[in-house]
């Protein structure tokens, strides 16, 4: 029977050897230490201490034995316990949250929705009673309470003309529970936006006009003030030097002038009347010179053919005899040569 377990146990450890080496080895070390520890007392107290230092080596030899074993044991199963411990607790814990999202029900009256003129859709459903309930987007903060029966209403406006896909969401102590619905825009509220839009259109182009309007005008204004610099420059110049052609240049340039420009109108007729009156009195002037130096050449003339009567020793001429002496005839020319002068008897 002893040899029978003694080939077991040879058996069991070959086995081991090649199957866990590091178990064999943590057993040997355990089972060694535990004899060589009895043996120790044991010869220490017979007094043999060759036997038992020898047994204090083996014990030794064991311990090493066992923390061999020890460090060759495969990590691999602790990582393995350590994932099923984890796999276990996922999947507890999404059974718990899966428990959960089942006691938060969640409604809709319908999945579809159409939008009023506004673009408005009103969002029905029922949930737990006194969640809170809301659109998961980043256009829309509301948030609706239900009432004490789980029913709620919640309100969503389209931004635009195109068909949404919005996500409702209901909360309640830390559980979630979301469905979706769909916006359809309305024929009212797609008419609707293309008012707006052909409204938005309108006021731009006539803002673009009214720009463009006021740009001209600034530029006209500027090309206005350009010219009655012009002008009164050119008005300037015909009152320091009065001639008819810088009133003719001023003249021009007031006509530049969109609207003209009556002060300066003014002050160049002021200058053109000036210079026809200068040349009027200069023409008065060169008249009567010109009647004097006719009055006097035809006096002149006079003088050569009238013919007068002088005496030898008289200080008048005379047109007959006027008194005694001795009278010749002369020309008139010749008398008033010899400084005499008219008597007046006979030119009275």
């Amino acid at each position: 029977m002893k040899k029978i377990l003694a080939i077991v146990g040879v058996i069991v450890l070959l086995v081991m050897l090649f199957a866990a080496p590091w178990a064999v080895l943590a057993l040997a070390g355990v089972i060694g230490a535990v004899v060589a520890l009895r043996k120790f007392f044991y010869f220490r107290n017979k007094r043999e201490p060759e036997k038992a230092k020898l047994s204090a080596m083996v014990l030794g030899a064991s311990v090493v034995a066992f923390a061999v074993g020890g460090y060759l044991m495969p990590p691999a199963t602790a990582e393995k316990e350590a994932a099923k411990l984890e796999t276990v607790q996922t999947t507890k814990k999404k059974t718990a949250e899966s428990s959960k999202i089942e006691e938060l029900a969640l409604s809709l009256s319908t999945e579809v929705l159409e939008t009023d003129s506004t673009g408005t859709i009103m969002i029905q459903g029922t949930t737990k009673p006194y969640a809170t309930v809301y659109i998961a987007t980043e256009t829309s903060d509301k948030k609706v309470e239900a009432d004490s029966d789980g029913n709620f209403e919640l309100s969503y406006i389209l931004a635009t003309d195109i068909e949404e896909e919005l996500e409702v969401i209901a909360e309640l102590d830390g559980q979630k529970m979301s469905k979706l619905v769909t916006a359809t825009p309305s024929t009212a509220f797609i008419a609707a936006k293309e008012a707006e839009a052909e409204k938005e259109a309108e006021e731009l182009r006539l803002a673009k006009e009214a720009e463009e309007k006021q740009q001209a005008e600034a530029e006209k204004k500027a090309e206005t003030d350009r010219l009655i610099k012009e002008a009164e420059a050119a008005v300037a110049q015909a009152e320091v030097n009065q001639t008819h052609e810088n009133v003719a240049s001023a003249t021009t340039a007031i006509a530049a002038i969109p609207e003209g420009d009556q002060v300066l109108s003014t002050r160049v007729a002021a200058v053109d009347t000036a210079i026809h009156a200068r040349e009027e009195q200069e023409a008065q002037q060169a008249a009567a010179a010109a009647a004097e130096a006719e009055q006097a050449a035809q006096q002149e003339q006079n003088n050569v053919t009238e013919m007068v009567l002088v005496t030898p020793t008289g200080s008048k001429y005379h047109n007959r005899r006027c008194g005694n002496g001795t009278y010749t005839e002369t020309t008139l020319q010749t008398a008033l040569s010899r400084n005499l002068t008219p008597c007046s008897k006979c030119f009275g």
